[in-house]
C-alpha cells in the first residue's frame, strides 16, 4: 500500500506540475498524452503506471490497496472533469460534451495504451491509443 501511495503521489505531482503551467484547457488535457506517450522515458513512469500495475493485482485480494487504487482513479477522473468543466466555462470547450464519459474514455485510452505496449512490446499499440485520445481532445474545442 505504501509503495502504491508513494508511486501514485510521484506520478500525480509530475502530471500536476506540467498541467499547472498550461493556461489552455485543451493543452492541459494534452499534457496527459505527452506524458503517457513517452512514459518509458519518464523517470516516474518508466516501469509503467502505478494505477495500472496495482489495479491488475488487487481485485478482491487486498482490500486496502484496492480502495487506494479506486481512490486514485477517482482523483484522476475528477482532475480531467475539472479541466473540461473549466474549459466549458471559459468558452473553449463545447458545452454539450458529456464530461463524465469523456473523462472515463480518456482514462481508458491512456491506461489501455500503456497496458498494450507493456504486454505486446509494440509501441504502435500505445501510439494508436494516444492518437485517438488526442483526436477526442481536439473534438472538444470550439
Amino acid at each position: 500500500v505504501a509503495a502504491f501511495n508513494y508511486n501514485f503521489g510521484l506520478m500525480s505531482d509530475w502530471v500536476k506540475e506540467r498541467i499547472t503551467i498550461e493556461p489552455n484547457p485543451i493543452k492541459k488535457l494534452k499534457v496527459y498524452i505527452a506524458i503517457f506517450s513517452n512514459f518509458t522515458e519518464n523517470p516516474v513512469l518508466r516501469w509503467g503506471c502505478p494505477v495500472l500495475i496495482s489495479s491488475t493485482e488487487v481485485d478482491d485480494t487486498h482490500v486496502e490497496l484496492r480502495e487506494n487504487v479506486v481512490e486514485a482513479i477517482r482523483k484522476w477522473h475528477s482532475s480531467i472533469v475539472r479541466i473540461v468543466n473549466a474549459g466549458k466555462e471559459q468558452g473553449k470547450i463545447h458545452t454539450d460534451v458529456d464530461t463524465d464519459a469523456f473523462a472515463w474514455t480518456l482514462l481508458a485510452l491512456i491506461e489501455g495504451g500503456v497496458m498494450l505496449v507493456k504486454v505486446t512490446g509494440k509501441i504502435n499499440t500505445l501510439n494508436a491509443a494516444m492518437r485517438h485520445a488526442e483526436k477526442i481532445i481536439d473534438e472538444l474545442t470550439i
